[in-house]
């Protein structure tokens, strides 16, 4: 009977463990899938503001001229972030953290980037409606400002939105974490793992 019960108790324990580990690893993924994402997303804004800015900024003058090549300017910089992370994303999916604390922690870490990009995003929309203001003020460089200013306003009001939309795409994430810690307790003087049948 004694050998039944430690079995049983045993076999349990495997149950709990594997479950844990599924919950981690679909942690995980909808971190990664979440990130992964959104560098395609980035990448193809990206790609398309270059193609078209570069093509536009050759054709047209005042202004839109200097909105197009703004456009092509910042998605230089934009792509040359984008396409490193989405490898690197790419290359995370036979490597993702085994521990929950990693998890958690990596989780945080992408979490924390996202907030301090929407204040930088921010910033940039105040950015470019002081170069559409400096516009009125100064026209010798009238186009040069107007166009540079819609153009900043519309890059960071685009960062803006896919900042706050992968920040709200992990904090699904979240559910999925609490799930895992709902069976764990601390007490102050030890930690325990509670099964549920």
């Amino acid at each position: 009977m004694k050998k039944v019960l430690h079995t049983f108790f045993l076999s349990l324990m495997v149950l709990a463990a594997q479950a844990q580990s599924h919950a981690l690893t679909d942690l995980n993924q909808g971190r990664l899938k979440v990130q992964t994402t959104g560098m395609w997303v980035l990448t193809g804004w990206s790609v398309a503001n270059l193609a078209y800015g570069g093509i536009a900024a050759a054709r047209t003058e005042g202004s839109t001229r200097y909105f197009n090549r703004m456009n092509v300017y910042w998605n230089v910089v934009n792509l040359g972030i984008a396409a490193p992370s989405l490898i690197s994303s790419l290359r995370k999916k036979n490597s993702l953290p085994t521990t929950l604390d990693a998890s958690i922690g990596e989780l945080h870490s992408l979490e924390k980037t996202l907030l301090f990009n929407a204040g930088l995003d921010v910033a940039y929309l105040m950015g470019g409606l002081y170069l559409l203001e400096r516009a009125k003020n100064t026209p010798d460089k009238h186009d040069r400002f107007k166009g540079f200013g819609q153009s900043v306003l519309l890059q960071g009001g685009f960062l803006l939105l896919f900042d706050a939309t992968n920040y709200l795409a992990l904090r699904q994430s979240h559910r999925k974490a609490a799930e895992i810690l709902k069976n764990v307790q601390f007490t102050g003087q030890s930690v325990g793992v509670v099964l549920e049948f």
